[in-house]
């Protein structure tokens, strides 16, 4: 009985976060904005012939997943369990560098992904990506290590219960899950810090990322997997990093001969023809209804 009395309570709990955001809508224009700018971040890992189906990706993908819980179990007044889960986020996300820091993440990930290695701590990451030159002139000019180990530190409060107020008593208030709507913000805050620091942190390996790119113009259908970012991926970046920042790593781009030489090859490409696309869409439409399964079935088999 108490297990049915407690999920109506988690759902009158995720009713009323719903309606606090509806009602706030700024808070939850920031909240969008930051699941938006994880889920492109994604696409500015590189894709290659080399490291597809290595594991590679599985850093990102474990990390946006994580990111999911964390959101879900916020809106249903689980903020402590929340909180925890905005930890492992961080530390995937530094793992995506770290591991490509070589760009051969397809060979450096393997002892780990097949758990055959201890994942490395956050620190011993965070001291191989910050030996970097971009690291290293980001950190001088926005103090970029220092909030991360700060935050990193303020999220495992969380994780070791440092004391009631970081304890699932000490934020939900109640016997029960109900919404607690300055815990709700809180969260919401720190779930933009965590993805402006993934943010950052992938920019400054990949800066091609803050280079919007004409992919369909050149590509349709039929563009690059991984790597490259187009303008309506890149708005929901920009609008979780400061206006200093983004100039930062525009300058970056800028003056990084790698990054120039794919603008130029992008520019230099012809722009697909409408016919083209128009192909393009009607492949995609005989590959969809190739999938679909056999409507006939057995029903006629004896």
């Amino acid at each position: 009985m108490w297990i049915e009395d407690l999920h109506k309570k988690t759902e009158r709990a995720w009713k009323d976060s719903e309606a606090y955001l509806n009602s706030h809508p700024d808070l939850k224009s920031k909240l969008e904005d930051s699941l938006w700018a994880f889920h492109s971040l994604g696409q500015l890992i590189p894709e290659t012939i080399e490291n597809v189906g290595s594991g590679h990706y599985f850093p990102y993908s474990e990390a946006f997943y994580n990111l999911q819980i964390s959101f879900q179990l916020a809106m249903q007044a689980f903020y402590h369990q929340a909180l925890i889960g905005l930890r492992p986020v961080l530390e995937l996300s530094a793992m995506c560098i770290y591991y490509d820091i070589n760009d051969k993440s397809y060979i450096e990930i393997k002892p780990w992904i097949s758990s055959k290695i201890r994942t490395p701590s956050f620190k011993s990451m965070l001291d191989e990506l910050f030996n970097l030159d971009y690291y290293k002139r980001f950190d001088q000019t926005f103090n970029l290590r220092k909030r991360l180990e700060n935050f990193y530190d303020e999220l495992s409060g969380f994780v070791h219960i440092r004391g009631y107020k970081n304890s699932s008593s000490g934020l939900s208030r109640s016997n029960f899950p109900c919404l607690q709507q300055e815990n709700l913000e809180a969260f919401i805050e720190k779930m933009v810090q965590t993805v402006r620091f993934t943010a950052e942190l992938l920019l400054l390996k990949y800066p091609i990322g803050i280079i919007p790119l004409p992919i369909t113009e050149k590509f349709g259908l039929n563009g690059p997997v991984g790597g490259f970012l187009e303008q309506n991926d890149i708005k929901y970046i920009l609008a979780i990093l400061e206006d200093k920042e983004v100039e930062f790593l525009k300058d970056i781009a800028k003056n990084d001969e790698h990054v120039q030489n794919i603008i130029r090859c992008f520019n230099e490409l012809p722009n697909i023809t409408d016919e083209e696309i128009r192909k393009q869409s009607e492949e995609f439409d005989r590959f969809l209804k190739e999938q679909k399964p056999d409507q006939t079935g057995d029903e006629n088999k004896q």
